[in-house]
C-alpha cells in the first residue's frame, strides 16, 4: 500500500539477479520532507510544541545532522549520475544503484551503455576526501562477481573536496572527481 503510494521504496543491491525475490531489499521513505519529519520532527514533538525548538535543534537534531545528510547524499549523487552522465562521465548508465553485503557496500554502481561499471563512493564529510578513500572503494570492487569488475571505472563524490594527492592519482588513473560545488 505504502509502495503504491509512492511513500516508501524498496530498493535492493543493483547486482541482484530477481530483485523481486532478494532477501537483501530495503524499505526506504521515498519523500526527503516526509522522511525527514518521521527522522528527527515526530520522536520530538512535544519538546517542540511546547516551544522548546532551539533545544531540539541544537541537542536532537544537529549531532545526527551529518549522519542523516550522508545518506540523502549518496541518493543525490545516485541521481547526478543519472541526470549529467554526459556532461562528467561521458558514458550513459543503463541502470543506476548501490550495492551491499555484510561487510562493505558500494553507495554508486553504474551498468552502462558500454558494458563499463562505475563504482562510485559519496563522503559528506567537511575534510578533502584521500587517498585512502579511493582505495577503500578498489578493495570493495574486487569482492563483486569478476562480471562486474571488468572495465571498472571509479568515481569520488565529496563536499569537503578532495587532497591534492588524491588529485594527481585520478589524472593518471582516470578516475573522476566531483565536489559537491560542481553538484549544486
Amino acid at each position: 500500500m505504502l509502495r503504491d503510494l509512492g511513500l516508501v521504496n524498496r530498493e535492493t543491491p543493483l547486482i541482484e539477479r530477481v530483485p523481486q525475490r532478494s532477501k537483501k531489499g530495503v524499505y526506504r521513505i521515498a519523500d526527503g520532507y516526509v522522511n525527514f519529519w518521521f527522522r528527527f520532527i515526530l520522536p520530538h514533538r512535544s519538546l517542540l510544541e511546547s516551544g522548546n525548538a532551539a533545544l531540539v535543534y541544537q541537542q536532537l537534531i544537529t549531532p545526527h545532522f551529518s549522519t542523516y545528510m550522508g545518506h540523502v547524499f549518496e541518493d543525490v549523487c545516485r541521481q547526478y549520475v543519472l541526470r549529467y552522465w554526459d556532461e562528467k562521465l561521458k558514458v550513459a548508465p543503463k541502470q543506476v544503484g548501490a550495492h551491499w553485503e555484510r561487510d562493505f557496500d558500494i553507495d554508486v554502481l553504474t551498468e552502462n551503455v558500454d558494458g563499463s561499471h562505475f563504482f562510485g563512493e559519496c563522503k559528506w564529510w567537511d575534510a578533502p576526501v584521500g587517498e585512502n578513500v579511493l582505495d577503500g572503494l578498489i578493495q570493495n570492487t574486487e569482492k563483486l562477481p569478476e562480471r562486474f569488475r571488468r572495465n571498472a571505472r571509479y568515481v569520488l563524490f565529496s563536499l569537503g573536496g578532495f587532497t591534492d594527492a588524491l588529485k594527481r592519482r585520478a589524472e593518471r588513473e582516470g578516475v573522476f572527481l566531483i565536489s559537491a560545488d560542481e553538484m549544486f
